[in-house]
């Protein structure tokens, strides 16, 4: 399967949100970003890190731009 589930985004974004505490700069959410995976199980690593790769910049501008829940990212950047 070559596409980020719903699921997955949602899940993936809620353990972002939780990393973060609501005032990084662009850089502490890129390196956020860049562990995200590390902190899912196992089995969604490879989905996880699709989901990054493809939309890792477009997260980041929405969480910069003051948008923090998980399923409006999920949904404005075409997944949900």
């Amino acid at each position: 399967m070559n596409t980020v589930s719903c699921e997955l985004c949602t899940m993936a974004l809620s353990y972002l949100e939780n990393m973060l505490t609501g005032n990084e700069s662009a850089e502490e959410i890129t390196e956020a970003l860049a562990n995200l995976s590390s902190n899912l199980p196992v089995s969604f690593k490879d989905e996880c890190d699709r989901l990054i790769a493809e939309h890792g910049d477009q997260i980041k501008e929405l969480i910069l731009s003051e948008l923090t829940d998980p399923k409006a990212i999920c949904r404005e950047i075409g997944i949900c």
